[in-house]
């Protein structure tokens, strides 16, 4: 009876550990995505003002 005890508390505590992994992965994961949109926003600026430079031309039909 003490093993299925000790294999409940090993069971209990696995979720518990991944759940936390399972956060982190997000955590990390939620920080890339807010990185890579940071970078992109730059990227936009540094295009729009690069168009404004040069007069946007393309645009004329």
């Amino acid at each position: 009876m003490a093993d299925v005890v000790s294999g409940g508390a090993k069971a209990a505590d696995t979720p518990a550990a991944k759940k936390s992994e399972q956060e982190l992965k997000a955590d990390r994961l939620a920080g890339a995505l807010r990185e890579n949109l940071h970078k992109r926003k730059e990227q936009a600026r540094a295009r729009d003002e690069s168009s404004q430079d040069t007069g946007e031309e393309g645009d004329g039909s």
